[in-house]
């Protein structure tokens, strides 16, 4: 008879890291990478140039595919006075946010170009009056100098494509000045819009410049020019009329986003003009500007100036002339430009997605291996496969070692006599390390496997002292990030007498710290693992874009599901679908399942609710467990169910006998979308418990030790269980005692306490 600690270990296997709490925004169905520069790559060369700083939310935003608008900041150095520079920067931030994208001020701060700047910077931006106006041809010099500047049109447009920001909204673009068949005074904002790709949603160019040579110009650099509107009449910024026309029109966010998105996918590395007309109620006033300026002009004429000194005579004498009106239009038509670019942004976002959602396995009649490693067939997902192998591309050659991403906590757990509520219960208090995230790294590294491991911790005691604990058992701490606005994360524990979990605290907020930007500054490494194992202790939105970075890079993904409140996020986005490999128990893999019928639509056999909520025999659970995997199996090539004293389930979308897939091994495999083999695992009775934290983590831990080094699947699912036992055994989460010599595929071979059956699932489906 098993006894009652066992089924306490693999039902609350993950004490130690308390799961994720957050919740995933659905921002990048993955699948293909689709276009000629994979955004995950471009960020991490753009983001490793010490004179660009992208600010954490931009970054993020650009990582997970968000909408992202760029705005210039000349505008606020140069163009208004304090603080209706600054109120107007704010209000121009937030209609950015209010249509849905991320607002990204570029400006220069002390020889450093930064995207995207904080409320602090940008209050000392509009304070400051000695801000260079910086163009391509300044950057050096203000760089160098460690100066401050405000960046144009060109500038602006130079700083978001190296972020990789493909919309920017600002009031109107330069051009050809009048008299520049004389002066050659042509704005820099044309050559750069004929080699830098990035949209620019602008008001059109100002009649005080020559409109017909500035439209020519742009034609010579082969520069896309499209009226926002049911006409290819050009603005004139105060006017929706110039007299001259656009090369096209779009007349929603959808027709200008495709314009984008076809001139990026097709590689012509030009920019875009999306000229916007002022809007119907702002054209009178607009009307009595153009003639304000149409007699600066002749003022200008008449009395002989020329050249360079046109355009600041004509802005002189037209605030004059309006009495500051043009200042108050001019602010206007930037808030709506903000409105409109904001608005493109968020369809081009949508359209990408809607693009990457379609994976090669839609075209009819086709076979095709995504980056999860499993087949994929158009209409008829109970198709079997052909025999495929991976190809080199796919990590034959690959010899890197496994990465871990997840929680580091330090634990403490309390032991009672006896638990009596509002009482002091006399027991055992004692302090030790955890984090699902960290056990697995721990586990691996006792195993000589050598992991990264990417997790957050305080710039604290607990902190130093785990850091510490992690070079004890050779962790490196190369990937473990410190922060001082957040104390290290902790978890404390109440178990009974009998070593049953009665209660927990987690303070966690410090896994919010891996984020997107963090996590791909490790790009390298991830891109080089055999297996990526991630926990479900990350931020929001983190978990998704690791399973995207491990997509493109073809990388099969574990994931830890950590607790019932967190299992579901991968879940509710279509992040699920690549994922390779999970380990559940009862309850999260109920969470993961509801979840993929909820969101997703999937069947699932009515049974599993009748058998969820009665008494249940061992083989009523096992039914229920083939069940609830059935709708994940369309994906997710192997769950390895933990349940409890009656041991773990594995369900497998292939033969139970063919070897685990890695990113390193070129196993050929025969793969289906849906649930092929199930294999029942029991585990030996466990007398002397002594710690039940990190049972399942070290199950896990041995199992993708095996999978890399390619043992077959009974081996692999043995050698976990017999971890597990090792850390019941243990006063710490990760039993000492796993070592390489503990843990050969001849120890447990022949190991005839475990005597496994494949479980016949045809009449169950």
């Amino acid at each position: 008879m098993m006894i009652k600690g066992v089924w306490s270990v693999l039902k609350h296997s993950r004490l130690a890291s308390f799961r994720r709490l957050s919740t995933i925004t659905e921002y990048s169905p993955l699948g293909t990478g689709l276009g000629p520069k994979p955004i995950v790559k471009t960020l991490l060369d753009k983001t490793s140039n010490p004179l660009l700083n992208i600010y954490p939310e931009v970054a993020d935003a650009v990582a997970l595919k968000k909408p992202v608008v760029a705005l210039e900041s000349t505008i606020i150095t140069h163009g208004f006075a304090y603080p209706q520079n600054l109120s107007i920067a704010k209000e121009v931030c937030k209609i950015v946010r209010e249509n849905g994208a991320i607002p990204a001020t570029v400006a220069v701060f002390d020889g450093c170009v930064h995207v995207g700047i904080s409320m602090e910077n940008l209050e000392k931006l509009a304070k400051n009056k000695e801000s260079v106006k910086t163009s391509r041809r300044d950057f050096p010099y203000v760089l160098s100098k460690g100066m401050m500047g405000g960046t144009t049109v060109a500038g602006t447009m130079i700083a978001a494509e190296k972020a990789g920001i493909d919309v920017f909204v600002t009031g109107g673009i330069g051009g050809v000045h009048r008299g520049a068949q004389t002066t050659f005074d042509v704005s820099a904002d044309l050559t750069e819009l004929g080699r830098t790709p990035v949209a620019v949603v602008c008001a059109g160019a100002k009649s005080i410049l020559d409109i017909q040579l500035t439209l020519e110009y742009l034609e010579t650099q082969g520069v896309t020019v499209a009226t926002y509107g049911n006409t290819k009449d050009f603005p004139s910024f105060f006017t929706s009329k110039s007299g001259f026309e656009s090369s096209c029109f779009v007349q929603t966010p959808i027709e200008a986003a495709k314009l984008i998105d076809c001139s990026k996918s097709f590689g012509l590395q030009k920019g875009m003009v999306i000229a916007v007309p002022i809007p119907e109620e702002e054209a009178g006033e607009g009307s009595l500007i153009e003639q304000a300026i149409q007699q600066a002009l002749n003022e200008a004429s008449s009395t002989g100036i020329i050249g360079k000194d046109i355009t600041p005579f004509v802005l002189k004498r037209l605030n004059e002339l309006t009495e500051g009106k043009s200042v108050q239009a001019n602010f206007s038509l930037v808030k709506n430009n903000a409105r409109v670019g904001s608005q493109i942004a968020v369809e081009l976002s949508k359209l990408r997605q809607g693009r990457k959602s379609m994976s090669p396995a839609t075209t009819q009649g086709s076979v095709s291996l995504p980056t999860d490693g499993q087949l994929h067939f158009k209409n008829d997902v109970t198709k079997p496969s052909k025999r495929v192998s991976n190809d080199e591309t796919n990590g034959s050659e690959r010899r890197g070692r496994p990465v871990v991403i997840g929680g580091s906590n330090v634990d403490f757990i309390a032991t009672a006599k006896t638990i009596i509520p509002e009482a002091s219960n006399p027991g055992k208090v004692r302090m030790s390390f955890g984090g699902v995230g960290r056990n697995i790294a721990e586990a691996l590294s006792r195993l000589k496997m050598k992991p990264l491991f990417i997790s957050a911790v305080g710039e604290d005691p607990l902190g130093a002292m785990l850091l510490d604990h992690c070079r004890e058992v050779n962790i490196s701490t190369g990937g473990i990030q410190t922060f001082s606005t957040c104390q290290t994360g902790t978890y404390s524990t109440i178990l009974s007498n009998e070593g049953d979990f009665n209660v927990a605290v987690g303070d966690m907020d410090i896994h919010q710290k891996l984020t997107p930007h963090l996590i791909l500054s490790f790009e390298e490494s991830i891109k080089n693992a055999p297996l990526v194992i991630v926990d479900a202790n990350s931020k929001e939105e983190s978990l998704d874009f690791v399973i995207q970075l491990c997509t493109q890079h073809k990388v099969p993904v574990w994931f830890e599901p950590t607790c019932m409140m967190k299992s579901a996020l991968p879940f509710q986005s279509s992040a699920w679908q690549n994922i390779t490999y999970a380990s559940p128990n009862v309850h999260e893999l109920r969470s993961m399942s509801d979840t993929v019928v909820q969101y997703h639509k999937a069947p699932r056999h009515r049974k599993a609710e009748k058998l969820r909520n009665r008494e249940k025999s061992l083989e009523d659970a096992i039914e229920e467990c083939i069940l609830l995997s059935q709708p994940l199996m369309t994906h997710i090539h192997c769950l390895v169910i933990t349940l409890g004293k009656n041991g773990v389930l594995v369900c497998r979308n292939t033969a139970a006998d063919h070897r685990f897939p890695t990113a390193q091994f070129s196993e050929m495999l025969t793969m289906y979308h849906e649930l092929v083999s199930v294999v029942h695992f029991p585990v030996p009775e466990v007398k002397d418990i002594v710690n039940v934290t990190g049972a399942g983590d070290s199950l896990a831990a041995a199992i993708i030790m095996a999978i890399i080094r390619g043992y077959q699947p009974e081996i692999c699912i043995k050698l976990g269980l017999k971890a597990a036992i090792h850390s019941l055994h243990s006063q710490d989460a990760v039993s000492q005692s796993l070592t390489p010599d503990n843990f050969t595929a001849d120890l447990v071979k022949d190991w005839t306490e475990l005597t496994h059956r494949e479980i016949d699932i045809r009449d169950l489906l």
